[in-house]
């Protein structure tokens, strides 16, 4: 298994097989996506998946199960990989040239709102695509509510109306909308207000409250803007545009988002650069509570304007993906004309390559199960009580001795190294684990005797547990990737078993942190060791575990698998383990 992991340690409670002759694959590439919107409905999906099919086995169908000429996301999704880890390389070097669209590969899409979604009429309720985040836009008083007039011509609001739609927040949208791409028109010649809002997500004052919000001023042009938080407070990051055309017919498109803890946004092929040096990580906390809003809400004078779509997506997208996205909003909305001059999608549409292939983990179940299953006693201890196995071939890519205090909050965009207490929640089982910080501190540090301790503390009538990682909560910080060797120098006192608290296990474990990028993808977790204070010297040594999806969703393979083996679970007593003294 070759994936990144990151360091967590804590101390807590614990295709078609039709008849039909087949084309050659550039004719049938030629009709795909036929009415040019830069998006596949169910009979293209169908003709993609035809020609796909012939470059990988494993995108073998049948799909059309029913023979109805059509594919569903569902019919292409559930009890397979995601499309995205199937198709070869190979294939997108020099296999035909698959037009690109958006939902190419559905799982990218966290929530999207196109306009095709909505029916031309006043009565409007637009409900997103996306298979795990459904917060549907609406209006319920008549007076404030936007209106589709015409095919092709997006939801429009009009001049000084005050109309707006309303969607549920999202509190775990710091995870899961990760980029976001908005098309939109507006008049700036309408309207008795100089300024107005046109998205404001889990609107609101606080760290990742208006993230993004998406604001247009006749005199200052376009802000975007994203709000974590740091050790003075919030972490407000902002960007505005000039090159707005606001005639109230010309399209608009905003790609943006947070990409390895800078902000980052492209405003009709242009990119941007914040107001004022951005911190090194973005930090954040959840939104509870929250409501998101398409227009503004407290402005009567608002201008005419209208959107096209509003998507947020998975994981971080590379520059290129971003110029990509900006070229489909652009031929999409027939403005490709106005894209700067040099940009690569100015004279042509996107097509399939490799930026579309991130090299994800893919489990091979069958080799695991295989390995899992040959695990014995002879073969895990067979070097049991004999000389340490002195690796080769390693040089050392991370050190730290701890002298310094370098434990800081997760979410509070401090911190160089280490980050508590971690994404995870389940780490505290029944007990919640404490922020560095408070009192009483369950991550105390001995300056002088350069020791960083990891402890379980009383607080009231309730125990607070401890546990620090070396990325942040949105995944930012250091990952290894590739075979490693971890050495962990630690000291465990002695305290009598009636004094410790039930479930107590200090333990050593790493995370592949790409469920954070991709909340679809299963979770890989390995226990280096966890001591059970259960038991005193228990052992369990080095478990390998494939646990279920962060979220109920047809693009894990089987979104319900968990699955674990491990290679110790025993004693560390002289006598079982061969170690002189045992763990004493």
């Amino acid at each position: 298994m070759n994936y990144p992991l990151l360091l967590s340690l804590c101390l807590c409670v614990g295709l078609g097989a039709g008849a039909a002759p087949r084309m050659s694959a550039q004719a049938a590439v030629d009709r795909l996506d036929a009415d040019g919107n830069g998006l596949y409905d169910d009979t293209e999906r169908k003709a993609l998946l035809d020609i796909l099919s012939q470059a990988s086995p494993e995108l073998a169908g049948p799909y059309d199960k029913d023979g109805d000429g059509k594919v569903t996301i569902l019919e292409m999704s559930e009890g397979r990989h995601p499309l995205s880890k199937l198709l070869p390389r190979s294939f997108v070097e020099t296999g035909p040239k698959i037009p690109w669209a958006l939902d190419l590969f559905p799982e990218w899409l966290a929530s999207a709102y196109f306009q095709e979604d909505v029916a031309v009429g006043e009565d409007l309720k637009h409900t997103p695509r996306g298979l795990f985040v459904r917060q549907i836009a609406a209006q319920e008083e008549a007076a404030l509510r936007p209106a589709k007039r015409a095919e092709k011509g997006g939801v429009e609001f009009a001049a000084d109306s005050g109309q707006f739609l309303t969607m549920p927040g999202h509190r775990n949208a710091l995870w899961d909308y990760r980029w976001c791409i908005f098309t939109f028109r507006i008049d700036a010649k309408s309207g008795s207000s100089d300024e107005m809002v046109l998205v404001d997500i889990n609107s609101g004052s606080g760290p990742h409250r208006s993230t993004p919000k998406i604001t247009f001023s006749k005199r200052g042009g376009l802000s975007i803007q994203y709000v974590g938080r740091n050790a003075g407070g919030l972490d407000r990051r902002v960007m505005t545009a000039k090159n707005i055309v606001a005639d109230g017919k010309s399209w608009n498109v905003v790609v943006c988002g947070i990409r390895h803890g800078q902000m980052y946004a492209e405003v009709n092929g242009v990119p941007l650069v914040s107001e004022s040096k951005q911190p090194e990580r973005f930090s954040s906390t959840l939104a509870h509570n929250a409501t998101s809003y398409l227009g503004d809400r407290e402005n009567a004078g608002n201008m005419a304007w209208a959107y096209d779509s509003l998507v947020f997506g998975l994981t971080e997208p590379t520059e290129t993906m971003v110029r990509k996205m900006t070229g489909w909003a652009a031929h999409r909305l027939g403005f490709a004309d106005r894209l700067p001059s040099g940009h690569a999608y100015a004279s042509a549409r996107p097509v399939l390559d490799v930026e579309d292939l991130p090299r994800r983990f893919l489990l091979d179940e069958e080799q695991w199960l295989a390995w899992g299953a040959s695990l014995n006693r002879r073969t895990t201890r067979a070097n049991a009580g004999g000389a340490r196995v002195e690796p080769k071939g390693f040089s050392r890519v991370f050190y730290d001795d701890f002298r310094a205090n370098r434990v800081k909050p997760s979410t509070s965009g401090e911190g160089d190294l280490w980050f508590a207490p971690g994404f995870n929640t389940a780490t505290g089982y029944e007990v919640q684990l404490a922020q560095p910080g408070e009192s009483p501190d369950a991550y105390p540090y001995d300056a002088k005797e350069k020791i960083q301790t990891l402890s379980l503390v009383k607080r009231g009538d309730t125990w607070r547990a401890s546990g620090f990682y070396s990325v942040n909560d949105m995944g930012y910080g250091y990952t290894w990737k590739g075979p490693k060797i971890f050495r962990v120098r630690s000291k465990f006192p002695y305290i009598p078993k009636s004094e410790l608290p039930g479930g107590l296990f200090p333990c050593f474990w790493s995370y592949d942190p790409q469920f954070l990028f991709w909340r679809t993808a299963n979770r890989i977790e390995l226990d280096w060791f966890e001591l059970d204070s259960g038991h005193g010297h228990w052992l369990n040594g080095l478990s390998s575990h494939f646990h279920f999806a962060q979220v109920k969703n047809p693009f894990a393979k089987n979104d319900q698998t968990y699955k674990r083996f491990k290679i110790y679970g025993g004693d560390l007593t002289e006598e079982r383990g061969n170690i002189p003294g045992g763990i004493y």
